[in-house]
């Protein structure tokens, strides 16, 4: 997945069967192919492998950064041979821009006036231009904090209290409300879940963007 592109994955795994999806993001240095595509999705062993090794890479902090970058260049490259790219990039929307901008520093307020000033427009225009792309500038910001805890509480080991400070909530039992609205589990499951109590099923690489 491209980063800071918004999109919904859905899964539907088998009845009563473990299921962990798995997801690697290209970092905006990494030129990815695009173009048309052939197919959706593949389970070609050479692709799977090297998303295995990308994925172990960039679970090692230690790893240099070009080479995991290198090592996604590579999953890339081989889903590109069998059809499976990305789509041409699009001008930034003005979605995507605030999510730029406010995606740097969740864990402060992001006043719709500061906002609408550093993108050289007053609150009006701001929220107009929003509906136009049918969002909400609260609701950006509340889908951008639950993506960003989510991922949180996934890949790192820090406290649920201080996720939810790093996102923008001085009140974790009001950040736990908000994120079980949001995915419909409490933040100590996703956590739990983290620790063991989920195993990983052999899956199927390929993504699709929200259009």
């Amino acid at each position: 997945m491209p980063a800071h592109l918004p999109l919904d994955v859905e899964n539907h795994p088998a009845p009563g069967s473990p299921y962990r999806a798995t997801a690697i993001v290209i970092a905006p240095g990494i030129a990815a192919p695009t173009g048309p595509r052939a197919t959706d999705s593949t389970v070609e062993p050479r692709a799977l492998a090297a998303f295995d090794r990308a994925l172990e890479l960039c679970r090692r902090p230690a790893t240099p950064q070009a080479i995991r970058d290198h090592a996604v260049l590579e999953v890339l490259l081989w889903l590109d041979s069998f059809g499976l790219r990305l789509p041409p990039p699009k001008p930034p929307t003005l979605s995507d821009r605030i999510r730029t901008l406010a995606g740097a520093d969740l864990a402060r307020d992001w006043p719709a006036a500061e906002v609408a000033r550093a993108h050289g427009l007053s609150e009006a225009t701001l929220r107009r231009h929003l509906a136009e792309e049918g969002a909400g500038l609260s609701a950006l910001l509340a889908d951008m904090r639950m993506n960003r805890a989510l991922g949180l509480l996934q890949a790192t080991d820090l406290p649920v209290q201080e996720i939810a400070f790093q996102v923008g909530y001085a009140s974790p039992s009001r950040f736990a409300l908000r994120f079980r609205a949001r995915f419909g589990l409490a933040p100590s499951v996703i956590r739990a879940e983290r620790s063991g109590t989920a195993i990983d099923r052999p899956g199927i690489i390929g993504a699709r963007a929200a259009e």
